[in-house]
């Protein structure tokens, strides 16, 4: 991005961002916003090839990094959202538990204050538009008869209304009531697995046992696998039994052999 900014007006700052990096990140402070971005305030700005996040000014200064500097998207803030002694706190915390500031950063800071591309917002199911005094201007009615159908990301609602910066929006209509931000929480579900052993059905009928236990007379430990599904499931009492069969670590839990199992298996 060029800009006419005489180099002596140029403003940078150094950022806390909630990422899991052991340091700051410095932006520059577009002419535009030089009047409302200041310390332990929160800013928008861009993260990585196409993200955006929140991040807490800590400095202001003159100084370029040495690489090109990115500029600050928007202020999110009117007051600071954070005091002096709870930065303090952030670092001591992140000393303490060797891990880096953004981390603490990350805890500390409520999914409400942690606008990013991923945010979520929500229409508020306890907002209803006709009983609401307050006055909406043609994007908001635009973008919350867009969430009756659906949740958006920040990206999404920015891509829905054609604006770039949408904070001033979205900040308008959390304050009407209107709207909920919620952090996307991605968790990668793993579902617990047990294996288990069951009869097949070509021996689910006395007859057939008999003939298996002729065929392991000489073979006492796989003799003994079997005997010991049929002391733990009746399945000539009870047939559905035989469905669910027994946990594989219940065989091997008695002592028994894993190669006899495995053998039968």
């Amino acid at each position: 991005m060029t800009t006419s900014e005489p180099v002596t007006d140029t403003f940078f700052a150094d950022v806390m961002l909630p990422v899991p990096v052991p340091r700051l990140f410095t932006y520059r402070v577009p002419q535009h916003l030089q009047d409302q971005v200041r310390e332990l305030h929160r800013v928008i700005v861009p993260f990585g090839p196409r993200k955006i996040m929140t991040g807490l000014v800590l400095t202001l200064h003159h100084k370029p990094p040495l690489v090109e500097a990115k500029y600050i998207l928007e202020v999110a803030d009117e007051y600071p959202s954070f005091q002096a002694q709870q930065v303090k706190l952030i670092r001591w915390m992140a000393a303490y538990y060797l891990c880096a500031e953004g981390e603490v950063l990350n805890a500390a800071m409520p999914a409400g204050l942690k606008l990013s591309s991923e945010s979520l917002v929500q229409l508020n199911p306890a907002f209803d538009l006709e009983q609401s005094d307050a006055f909406f201007n043609e994007k908001e009615l635009s973008l919350l008869a867009r969430l009756r159908h659906d949740t958006l990301t920040y990206t999404d609602v920015s891509k829905f209304l054609g604006v770039n910066n949408i904070l001033s929006i979205i900040r308008s209509l959390t304050s009407k009531g209107a709207i909920l931000l919620l952090e996307e929480i991605r968790d990668k579900y793993q579902p617990k697995t047990e294996r288990r052993v069951r009869l097949t059905k070509a021996y689910n009928g006395k007859d057939q046992l008999e003939a298996l236990f002729e065929q392991l007379a000489k073979r006492p430990a796989q003799e003994a696998v079997v005997l010991r599904y049929l002391q733990e499931v009746p399945v000539f009492q009870h047939p559905q039994l035989n469905e669910g069969g027994l946990p594989r670590k219940a065989f091997l839990a008695g002592g028994l052999s894993e190669s006899s199992l495995s053998t039968l298996t």
